[in-house]
């Protein structure tokens, strides 16, 4: 017979990586599909070898998905709003969640720009600044990222003319991923 499993709390995660929360009525409802299920169907679920472990093993070993190469940030970059042409304006710190080796990353602009100079922060740490005009479309972001570097970037412009642009913050892991966009105006 099968070794029952009593779920502890209002939530279980599956090995399959469906999550089931417990709902008001005290049934376990999948909170991406909506099913619901009673207990017991979940305790089987939990400890059937066909719902837990690779069936081609007989039941007996866990399945293991390898897991691909991932980039991201902790939270999307604040926009950057402009109100002192003398001062620079900061977003805040990002950390780069990745499971790829060191990350080269670039900035890639699009809207109406004037002239002005970004700058980007690596663990609070100025590592280059781009002096920026309408023409200007990529900047390679200088030097590498690792997982749990800290992001952010700054601008500063001569005078508040016409500035509303966005900054796509791109990956350059073949192929170029886009891990947040932020608009920069005044």
């Amino acid at each position: 017979m099968y070794n029952t499993f009593k779920p502890i709390g209002n939530m279980v995660q599956l090995i399959d990586g469906r999550v089931f929360k417990k709902n008001q009525k005290n049934l376990w409802e999948d909170i991406n599909t909506g099913v619901a299920i009673n207990e017991q169907t979940l305790n089987i679920m939990i400890s059937s070898a066909s719902f837990s472990a690779d069936a081609s093993g007989g039941g007996r070993r866990r399945t293991s998905t390898p897991a691909g190469p991932s980039t991201s940030l902790s939270a999307l970059f604040d926009d950057i709003v402009i109100v002192d042409i003398i001062v620079n304006t900061f977003n805040t710190n990002r950390t780069i969640i990745t499971t790829e080796g060191p990350l080269s990353l670039r900035l890639s602009f699009s809207g109406t720009r004037d002239s002005g100079t970004i700058r980007a922060y690596k663990n609070d740490v100025d590592i280059g600044n781009l002096r920026m005009n309408s023409g200007s479309t990529t900047w390679s972001i200088p030097g590498t990222f690792d997982n749990g570097d800290q992001l952010k970037f700054s601008m500063q412009t001569p005078e508040l003319g016409t500035i509303n642009f966005d900054v796509a913050v791109e990956n350059l892991v073949s192929p170029v991923q886009t891990l947040d966009t932020f608009n920069i105006s005044n």
